[in-house]
């Protein structure tokens, strides 16, 4: 880490590297691209440090965080439209640790077989908004198809009880006339 000795002109400063234990000057503002500040000496041992600081860079979960960030922060990605393109991105303490990440995960009903999901798909990724359900969970829940069990009761009474045409029900709940249709007759949502 460079620690500041003092200024040597007006847009250059001497430090000192704690890595190599030497005396270097830097431009006033230095700062390498991992955010750490150091002479350069170091940048094969701060990637190493980087590299191992959790030890779990290949395991699904850190699959899952990566894959959280990247749908919203990399606009190369192939859904960051409907993602970081509209606006969903991830808390602070989430986005930069994953070890923060992992722990509210585990605390929070994390298992290999589930994904994440944001509760109100309009939100972004935090604490609050988030949960681990099954693949068919999630994808019932992508935006405008976010339904329940009692959305799926609701449905089923007003079509049986004639109460409402397919249309109507479709319109009110924000789903397709097939989806309406599958969920009267037992193709969808089915305990």
């Amino acid at each position: 880490m460079l620690t500041f000795i003092k200024k040597v002109s007006k847009d250059k400063s001497l430090f000192y590297c704690s890595y190599c234990k030497k005396e270097v000057i830097k431009p006033r503002q230095y700062k390498n691209r991992n955010g750490i500040y150091s002479c350069g000496c170091s940048t094969k041992k701060i990637q190493s440090e980087n590299a191992t600081k959790h030890g779990m860079a290949g395991t699904k979960l850190y699959r899952v965080w990566d894959a959280m960030k990247d749908r919203c922060y990399r606009e190369s990605h192939k859904v960051y439209r409907r993602y970081g393109g509209r606006g969903i991105l991830v808390c602070d303490e989430w986005k930069t640790d994953f070890i923060v990440f992992k722990n509210w995960a585990l605390e929070n009903g994390y298992k290999a077989s589930l994904t994440i999901d944001r509760i109100d798909n309009d939100k972004g990724y935090f604490p609050s908004n988030c949960h681990f359900v099954s693949q068919a969970e999630n994808c019932r829940n992508r935006k405008g198809i976010k339904l329940n069990w009692a959305n799926v009761h609701e449905i089923r009474r007003l079509s049986n009880n004639n109460l409402m045409r397919p249309t109507e029900i479709a319109k009110k709940f924000n789903i397709t006339y097939n989806t309406v249709w599958e969920i009267v007759n037992n193709k969808k949502w089915v305990r």
